[in-house]
């Protein structure tokens, strides 16, 4: 069975998306507000409610060993570490994709890599629904 076409007429696979939201109130960080170098380890300031918090970016494998339930950990700084899955292409893992457009009321995002010029969409999603994420589109 082939995917079905997406809106801009090419079939991408889709692939899950994990978020850096705010552990107090969900929300989003405030635009220009996160600092740190585009590595594991990032800090955020909430758009909504001020809080600090930092974002930790993990793998699926390391996503399933993470505590989803508990409250969220604390670096050694007192800021709570909140997961965080970034976007890779699905044929060369690279994590240098460019977006070129959206869908906001499906979560989805379109994307090409700039390593393999491969084209795939990612949906994004929280962290215990990336857990039982198959690849499936979205959708009633």
């Amino acid at each position: 069975m082939t995917p079905r076409p997406d809106l801009h007429g090419q079939r991408g696979r889709l692939v899950a998306y994990v978020p850096w939201l705010c552990p107090s109130c969900r929300g989003r960080p405030r635009r220009g507000a996160t600092s740190g170098p585009h590595g594991p380890l990032r800090y955020h300031l909430c758009g909504s409610c001020g809080t600090r918090y930092r974002s930790r970016e993990l793998d699926l494998q390391e996503l399933r060993g993470w505590d989803l339930e508990a409250r969220p950990p604390a670096g050694p700084d007192g800021l709570a570490v909140v997961p965080y899955l970034p976007v890779r292409c699905p044929n060369c893992r690279s994590k240098d994709a460019f977006t070129y457009g959206a869908l906001p009321w499906l979560r989805m995002r379109y994307h090409r890599c700039r390593e393999c010029r491969g084209h795939f969409r990612s949906l994004e999603l929280d962290a215990a629904e990336a857990l039982t994420f198959n690849g499936a589109e979205p959708g009633p």
